[in-house]
């Protein structure tokens, strides 16, 4: 029922945030594993002639074109199959494109399977939060998705501190078989945890019927502001996770080690952020939280663009990496105060889709502009501007959130 503006709790006993590991493991292998690990082994596919660096980026893009219709599908296959069987198919599936992506066979082989681990990385990205999070206490939700999501900065320090030396000794080959063994670990340890979340998932679902609203999909205006928002960030780090290591070994001149250094600061991040900004937004809460990690973000994704010392370029990778699933964490929760329950694993699925969609449009976008430019700075002036436009959505939510408290107290 509602409260204050806010859904309450299913009526069926609450997981603590303790519980989320499974989500980790999830997170980790279809984002941690399967997308920003790439970003790692790009200078080293390019040195190794497996792919040219238009190549590589575009092969970066197909993978968000992946995503994009993973999240497009998610729901459906969700509903199909059941949540639980379905995080199973993707995990499988996110270990064998893993493992594919190791045959040096060419660009296009290259591309299918980064496209493959996309779909698979959206299901998981999109069923195992909505699973676990939709499970936690009100007042460990942010929490809860902090755990979650410190799956994918523990993918990127594994790529930074053992696959990217790894290929620089041993070739790419050897990295993608680094990848995909902790896939399969990460899937055996959580393998069969999702039927027991599944079930208990079905146990709570004894909530009311949500209200209805004026927004679009059934969602109050606050949400679809929020949402908006979450697909302004997935366009606003794409130079990041694609372009940075990149940037910072070839164009700067500062070698494949300064690139490795940088990508472990992302990891350090990515691995720390979401619990610490998921533990803030439970402290000062979710929408003052989520609108002032949006302003960091805005002013840490322009930083490369007013100098390009060191100690600013790690800067910036510390804090997008930590604002990159931080912020993803911080809109699924928010998502929990905004959505009834019923409509939750909704809100989740075309909150995934705004994201997907906006982060593939603008790394297709960007790509593009790179092979006829071959400017990089221009990319995080337009990134930066991206997360300017999810401040003023967030700050918008905001505003339509207090409207909506006004009118269901009138």
């Amino acid at each position: 029922m509602r409260a204050g503006g806010r859904w309450a709790a299913p009526a069926a006993p609450a997981l603590g945030w303790r519980s989320a590991w499974p989500g980790l493991c999830a997170t980790l292998t279809g984002v941690g594993l399967g997308r920003f690990a790439y970003t790692a082994l790009i200078p080293f596919l390019v040195a190794a002639g497996a792919a040219t660096a238009a190549e590589a980026a575009y092969a970066g893009a197909g993978n968000l074109a992946g995503y994009l219709a993973g999240a497009l599908i998610a729901p459906a296959v969700g509903q199909r199959l059941g949540p639980a069987m379905a995080i199973r198919i993707a995990l499988g599936g996110s270990i064998a494109s893993l493992a594919a992506c190791a045959a040096p066979l060419g660009f296009v082989w290259l591309l299918a399977w980064r496209f493959v681990i996309g779909v698979t990385g959206a299901l998981l990205l999109t069923l195992a939060p909505s699973l676990v999070v939709g499970l936690a206490a009100p007042s460990q939700r942010g929490r809860a998705g902090g755990l979650v999501y410190t799956g994918i900065g523990l993918g990127t320090l594994l790529a930074s501190g053992s696959v990217a030396p790894l290929a620089a000794a041993a070739g790419p080959a050897a990295a993608w078989a680094v990848l995909t063994a902790a896939a399969i670990v990460a899937a055996a340890l959580s393998w069969r945890r999702w039927g027991t979340l599944e079930r208990k998932l079905r146990d709570a679902e004894t909530s009311p019927p949500p209200e209805r609203s004026g927004g679009g999909f059934g969602l109050p205006l606050a949400a679809l502001l929020t949402i908006a928002a979450n697909g302004m960030d997935g366009a606003g780090f794409v130079p990041h996770t694609i372009f940075w290591v990149d940037y910072i070994a070839r164009v700067l001149g500062r070698g494949a080690g300064a690139g490795a250094f940088n990508w472990a600061l992302f990891g350090a991040g990515a691995l720390a952020g979401p619990f610490l900004a998921g533990a803030l937004g439970d402290r000062i809460g979710l929408a003052r939280t989520v609108t002032l990690a949006f302003a960091c973000k805005a002013l840490a994704v322009l930083l490369p663009v007013l100098t390009d010392a060191p100690a600013a370029l790690a800067l910036s990778s510390v804090v997008v990496g930590a604002l990159s699933p931080g912020i993803t964490t911080l809109v699924g929760a928010r998502l929990t105060e905004l959505v009834a329950p019923a409509r939750l694993a909704k809100a989740w699925s075309v909150a995934t889709l705004s994201l997907a969609s906006f982060q593939a449009a603008s790394a297709y976008g960007m790509s593009f502009a790179l092979v006829r430019t071959g400017a990089y700075l221009p990319l995080y002036v337009a990134g930066a501007a991206f997360e300017a436009i999810g401040l003023l959505f967030c700050l918008g939510a905001i505003s339509g959130g207090h409207r909506s408290r006004r009118q269901g107290t009138a």
